[in-house]
């Protein structure tokens, strides 16, 4: 701590001594050069930098106590627009030196007390004189631009520099403080932190003395000296010019909210709602260059293979997409080649010490133009395709041998023609693709705030990915990196947080980042390390992209009903080694944040998508081929007996003419509707206890599961509060009726949202038993045929178990409402049998169920959305084509006892006129609603519903099975009791409802 003298000398003992006391004149300055001392310098043959303005007026008094006094006088000239800022401004720097400085501090080698006294002279036309202002958002302070809505400390921090002290925060921007260990860096006093001000350090005294002693001549002053007076406030130090670099400014102050001061500092793999700038070429070249060093490679030259390996997997946009990687424990791996053999590299960012942003102001609140957004999309596709075609062509060929049996060299001619005909030749390909998506969304139009952070950036390279922490070689720092925060997130709340709403109270939620993404598949890698030991190229690939940050975010309503699939994966010899479904409970906390109501908006889309793609070709055509040559031997004798021992070959020449006509049509068409939920209430940021399952479906039957441990904040969610979820029961004045075709459920168009679907799961347990029985899922236990190949049908299998459990589920139910009361959505499954396909459709389908239907919610704050899609397009290509080629060829033949050594080549020359003609066609149509404004709240209906789930076979137009006839319970007759009357017809369709969210205006 800073020395304090034994009795202090009270002003008023002395302070009349000043007038009369000679004074030195302290002008120098402190010079600080930027961390590139040659970019923008102010004028050449000067470095760039900032500078400290030393000035005072120094006195050295003796108090009547004995005490000595050296009085520093800061007589600092000002251009204020308004006098009353000026006053108003050195009244409180008065007593900010009063209470800071002027408390009988010693300075140490003399032992004299420091005392300050400032004035503020109006001296507009002075090159140093301070302009003042008074705004609400003051920038950062320099020594020449002061606001009187600066905090105390920044202005404290100002005056010090005037005393000779320096800036001792870092900086990446100077040369002597841009790390933490640099002797000029310090983490204590008002030169370093501005945050509250606080007792002056011993160095400080000490700084302030050396900088005294070194300056201009003192003079003591005693009660006895006699002076003329002069006044010692009216006059600055005098300068001829402005300084040539800029002036000293204050530290940027912390920032002000716990979440910002927090984040990053853990490697845990949360991004969150954020948006992080470009990365500096600085920063992304520092890495490459650590890297490289990694590898043994430090001294390369920039051109080096590996360099650009780097530019290419670990450039800053490769870094930033994926960020949660970068920022998680186990990092971002990637890989590249090094002399001939594979290297993998894995790198990490710890981030730390934040302030805003140098290149925004550095002043938090200031009104800048960007807005963040953040989007989760999970989806599940499946494809169906077949190929067909008819075979019409007539081949009619006829070879000719003519001996020669003369005494030459000739042992015969051989002739061949060929007459090809094709008419109406068909082939035909068609697919069909249903895709269900989850898209869950936050816009934000919240003001956002920059602030720069110090990324420390480890690598380690050939690792495994759970090898222990040592395996990171040191952090080391390559530059700042800016992430922008909404204000919700940049500043802190007192008030008390509501209660979250549970996640199926309403289906607007979605989530706002995944701790540790790479864990999950790391653990599911050693765990299943046996059946995955020969797992193909692609479809590793496939799982890591299954259990990537993106799926793991955007599938999480998927992930908690019934599943999210994988595809099926592959051994490297093309047989199918399982298909993985992902489970997933989550367990909401307490809520951490809550956003700004009306400047944001929290979306959650679930969009159906079927898409048709169908190709036929018809062929005709003509050709003629024919060929004639000599056959030829060296058995000269006659009748040619031994030809076979003998060498030989042939010449032939060639000759073919064809003509033929093509016409192709290609279809396409793909058809879309989306419903969403929205709301711009304002929502919570809420983390969750997150427990996975990963179940491993072998094929041919049975299953193996990974459940790991619980992760306690596995992830981060973005939801209502419980009150705007669940909204109110309507009041008798608030009570709706649904219009005539939702009543009577004809349709349900782009208004209404489906909310849910109660009542299929006895039907699907029935449908899945008899899946099961007939072969068209995979079994309970282990069941492949190792006699005969069935690599076809459990791969059918594992595709139709997805199909079905997406269908089944309760995002599969709601996204097929439409189609279900639209004569019902289709589900094809199919197995390949030894006589072709066996196919089966299931069809869902409902209708008005009995009872009323009731209006059982009002959700104020809540607005749906809808989106109908369709395209159609379609080309037509005609064409004909006709040629003629020629040539001619040779082999030969030698005999070496029964082998025999031959060879042969041709030559053949062709000309082909085609003409083809092309019409192309398309056609798309969208339509959009969305709920908003006043008076555009959700109205929620609970609609009864009949059910059914019926399974057609073949062409029949009735079902084969009906589903709804196995959910009925056969009576219990006790032995001897007579039997029961003979049951009537079993239903078609069982009971259900359909929850329905309607806007007020279409009720």
């Amino acid at each position: 701590p800073a020395p304090r003298v034994a009795e202090p000398a009270h002003p008023d003992t002395w302070h009349h001594l000043r007038p009369h006391a000679r004074p030195a004149t302290l002008r120098t300055e402190r010079f600080d050069p930027y961390a590139d001392p040659t970019a923008d310098a102010p004028r050449p043959g000067l470095l760039s930098g900032a500078t400290t303005l030393v000035r005072a007026q120094i006195r050295r008094i003796q108090a009547p106590s004995g005490q000595w006094v050296r009085d520093y006088t800061l007589n600092l000239p000002v251009n204020a627009a308004d006098p009353q800022h000026t006053a108003a401004l050195a009244e409180r720097l008065g007593k900010l030196v009063d209470r800071h400085l002027n408390t009988g501090y010693a300075l140490p080698t003399s032992g004299d007390q420091l005392h300050v006294n400032v004035n503020l002279v109006d001296s507009p036309q002075h090159p140093e004189a301070i302009s003042l202002t008074r705004t609400d958002k003051p920038a950062r302070p320099d020594q020449t631009h002061l606001d009187l809505n600066h905090t105390d400390s920044q202005l404290l921090h100002e005056l010090l520099h005037y005393l000779g002290l320096p800036d001792e925060q870092r900086d990446n921007d100077f040369l002597f403080r841009n790390h933490p260990d640099a002797t000029a860096v310090h983490t204590d006093g008002l030169m370093a932190t501005i945050e509250t001000p606080a007792p002056l350090p011993h160095r400080y005294l000490a700084t302030i003395e050396n900088v005294t002693d070194s300056g201009p001549q003192l003079h003591d002053h005693t009660p006895a000296t006699a002076e003329t007076p002069t006044d010692p406030d009216a006059t600055p130090v005098p300068a001829t010019e402005a300084p040539a670099w800029p002036t000293s400014r204050a530290p940027v102050p912390a920032p002000s909210s716990t979440y910002v001061l927090a984040y990053g500092a853990q490697l845990d793999g949360n991004v969150g709602l954020v948006y992080l700038e470009p990365l500096p070429p600085a920063v992304v070249d520092g890495l490459h260059q650590q890297v490289m060093g990694a590898l043994g490679l430090a001294d390369a030259p920039d051109t080096h293979p590996v360099r650009e390996q780097l530019r290419a997997v670990a450039s800053g946009e490769q870094l930033i997409l994926n960020l949660p990687y970068v920022r998680g424990s186990l990092g971002f791996r990637f890989t590249v080649r090094v002399d001939g053999r594979d290297r993998t590299v894995d790198v990490r960012m710890r981030l730390s010490d934040p302030v805003a942003s140098a290149r925004y102001g550095q002043t938090e609140g200031a009104e800048r133009d960007v807005r963040v957004e953040r989007r989760g999309i999970g989806t599940q596709e499946s494809v169906s395709a077949e190929a067909s075609g008819t075979v019409r062509t007539l081949l009619l060929p006829w070879t000719g041998l003519f001996p020669v049996t003369r005494a030459i060299p000739v042992r015969g001619v051989d002739v061949a023609l060929t007459l090809a005909m094709t008419l109406n030749q068909l082939s035909s390909t068609s697919s069909v693709t249903t895709v269900v998506q989850t898209t869950s969304a936050q816009r934000s139009n919240e003001p956002s705030e920059p602030y720069d952070f110090t990324a420390s950036w480890e690598v380690r390279v050939d690792a495994p990915r759970l090898a222990p922490p040592v395996t990171w070689g040191p952090p080391r720092a390559h530059g700042p990196v800016t992430f922008w925060f909404p204000q919700h997130l940049a500043r802190d709340e007192a008030e008390e947080l509501p209660e979250a709403a549970g996640l199926d109270d309403l289906p607007v939620w979605g989530v706002d980042t995944v701790a540790e993404p790479q864990r999950l598949l790391a653990e599911a890698l050693g765990f299943f390390g046996t059946e995955l030991g020969t797992l193909d190229e692609d479809s590793a690939a496939e799982l890591e992209t299954f259990l990537s940050e993106p799926l793991l975010r955007g599938t999480l309503p998927m992930q908690r009903d019934r599943g999210v699939f994988s595809p099926v994966l592959l051994d490297t010899s093309g047989r199918a080694l399982g298909m993985f479904q992902l489970r997933t409970e989550v367990v909401v906390g307490e809520p951490l944040r809550r956003s700004v109501a009306g400047k944001i908006n929290l979306e959650s889309h679930l969009t159906q998508v079927v898409k048709l793609d169908s190709q036929s070709r018809f062929s005709s055509g003509l050709s003629l081929s024919g060929s004639v040559g000599p056959a030829l031997t060296a058995d000269r004798s006659q009748g040619h007996p031994n030809a076979s021992h003998r060498p030989g070959g042939g010449v032939l020449g060639r000759v073919s003419a064809q003509a033929g006509t093509h016409e192709e049509l290609v279809q396409s068409g793909s058809t879309a509707l989306m419903h969403a939920v929205r709301t711009n209430r304002s929502h919570l940021l809420a983390p969750a206890e997150v427990r996975h399952t990963l179940v491993l479906h072998l094929p041919g039957g049975g299953r193996r599961e990974f459940t790991p441990d619980a992760w306690p904040r596995g992830m981060h969610l973005r939801l209502l509060t419980a009150e705007d979820a669940n909204g109110h029961a309507p009041a008798a004045d608030e009570l709706r009726r649904l219009p005539a075709e939702l009543e009577h459920l004809r349709s349900v168009g782009t208004t209404a949202t489906p909310l849910a679907v109660d009542g299929a799961a006895p039907l699907f347990v029935h449908a899945e038993n008899w899946l099961r029985r007939e072969g068209f899922l995979p079994g309970d236990t282990p069941g492949r045929n190792r006699v005969l190949p069935d690599e076809a049908l459990v791969q059918a299998q594992l595709n139709n178990l997805r199909r079905f459990e997406q269908a089944r589920s309760e995002v599969g139910q709601r996204a097929a409402t439409d189609a279900m009361l639209d004569g019902g959505h289709s589900l094809f499954l199919e197995i390949p049998t030894a006589t072709g396909t066996r196919r089966v459709r299931l069809v869902l389908s409902a209708v008005r169920g009995d009872g009323d239907s009731v209006h059982s919610r009002v959700l104020p704050d809540v607005q749906g959305m809808g989106v109908a899609s369709l395209s159609a397009a379609g080309a037509d290509h005609r064409g004909s084509s006709y040629g003629i080629s020629y040539g001619g060829g040779g082999s030969f033949g030698l005999p070496k006892g029964s082998w025999t050594l031959g060879g042969s080549g041709d030559y053949v020359r062709g000309n082909q006129v085609r003409h083809d003609n092309s019409v192309q066609l398309g056609v798309g149509h969208d339509q959009l609603f969305i709920g908003s404004g006043a008076g555009q709240r959700s109205e929620v209906f609970d609609v009864p519903a009949d059910l059914a789930l019926d399974l057609y076979e073949g062409p029949g137009e009735q079902p084969s099975v009906r589903f709804a006839h196995e959910t009925v319970a056969v009576p219990f007759v006790p032995h001897g009791a007579p039997p029961a009357a003979p049951p009537g017809p079993p239903p078609d369709r069982v009971p259900g409802t359909l929850r329905l969210s309607v806007p007020t205006h279409r009720t």
